[in-house]
């Protein structure tokens, strides 16, 4: 399957992924440390964590469907 992509765009989606997954750390990373420096508990952080693991679970079941895939023969 991967010969039928172009190089082009694979490189293209390996880049905006590498962007966002840094782009991610930092945010994720600022607002644990804000969150727990405004709290004085690491309750409100792991709450927060729990949160964004349910909204990302819950997009990859929703936005991942078998039915909208390409089709390929």
């Amino acid at each position: 399957m991967l010969p039928l992509i172009p190089t082009q765009a694979v490189g293209l989606n390996t880049g905006m992924q590498q962007v966002a997954t840094s782009l991610a750390d930092g945010v994720s990373a600022s607002l644990s440390g804000w969150l727990l420096h405004t709290s004085g508990s690491y309750e409100l952080p792991m709450k927060a964590i729990f949160i964004f693991l349910l909204l990302g679970a819950a997009s990859t079941l929703i936005l991942l469907r078998r039915n909208w895939a390409p089709k390929v023969k």
